[in-house]
């Protein structure tokens, strides 16, 4: 039987990973901040943290692969892009950054004007729609390589 694992969070700062098919848990996560967002790619888990960083662990381990900290407030969302390679971070700064999975480097993307609440990627690669607390959506291209 393939396992298939799901996550949750808690307001005590865990991140746990459960094993479906057994009903059980297979992992858990202890953070020092509390969580805003989670994303999965393949074997990853990025976890948006309200302390304003992005966290990256082998979502079976639970091992701490790489940090960044793209923002100065609380990071309410996080989404991998379709390859992977990318993660956008939204935040209560208004920012939208962009995280490059390989290194950790980031860049912001857009700034709003009001607190970004969340941020997704399209289907289309170049493109991501952001929504505020402005009560607005909108959407945004960036050309990731012009930004590393």
């Amino acid at each position: 039987m393939e396992t298939t694992l799901v996550d949750s969070v808690g307001v005590d700062r865990t991140v746990r990973l459960w094993d479906t098919p057994q009903c059980s848990q297979a992992g858990i996560l202890r953070l020092p901040s509390g969580v805003g967002a989670l994303s999965t790619h393949q074997a990853h888990l990025a976890v948006a943290t309200l302390g304003g960083e992005c966290l990256v662990y082998d979502h079976r381990t639970m091992k701490l692969l790489a940090t960044a900290k793209p923002h100065t407030d609380e990071c309410r969302s996080v989404s991998y892009s379709a390859d992977g390679h990318w993660l956008l971070t939204g935040s209560y700064d208004g920012r939208v950054s962009l995280v490059c999975t390989r290194t950790m480097e980031w860049k912001a993307v857009c700034q709003e004007s009001d607190k970004v609440i969340q941020c997704r990627w399209h289907s289309s690669p170049e493109l991501f729609a952001v929504t505020s607390a402005q009560r607005r959506a909108c959407f945004w291209s960036c050309d990731k390589h012009d930004h590393f």
